[in-house]
């Protein structure tokens, strides 16, 4: 990992190395379908079903789904919070409908670097 003074601290870095958002199918198909298949959260928030993500209470130990950001905030309670856009465009993944604010966030090249 990287060591305290090597993070990135400026948006425009941040956004360069680290994406939160579905990509658009049309521009880049293989990443699109890679993302939906290993980057999505869960989805869990069904009631009725247990997750692993998700307490007694039911709520998502790792907030999701996010809140929609217009952009990359770089510090926000220490860690930064990632650009996640509302296009409309929703997915069905494992038979729930996800849009970006399910996206974990994901490096490009490493994701199709390791599939």
């Amino acid at each position: 990992m990287l060591s305290d003074e090597d993070k990135p601290r400026l948006k425009e870095v941040i956004d360069m190395m680290v994406w939160a958002e579905i990509p658009d199918e049309e521009k880049n198909l293989e990443l699109n379908l890679k993302v939906l298949k290993h980057m999505i959260h869960g989805p869990c928030g069904d009631p009725s079903q247990r997750y692993p993500c998700t307490g007694d209470d039911g709520k998502c130990s790792k907030d999701f789904p996010k809140d929609f950001c217009e952009e990359t905030n770089a510090n926000v309670n220490g860690y930064p919070m990632y650009q996640r856009r509302n296009f409309g465009k929703k997915y069905i993944v494992r038979g729930k409908e996800v849009d970006n604010r399910w996206v974990v966030p994901y490096s490009s090249y490493l994701i199709m670097k390791y599939d």
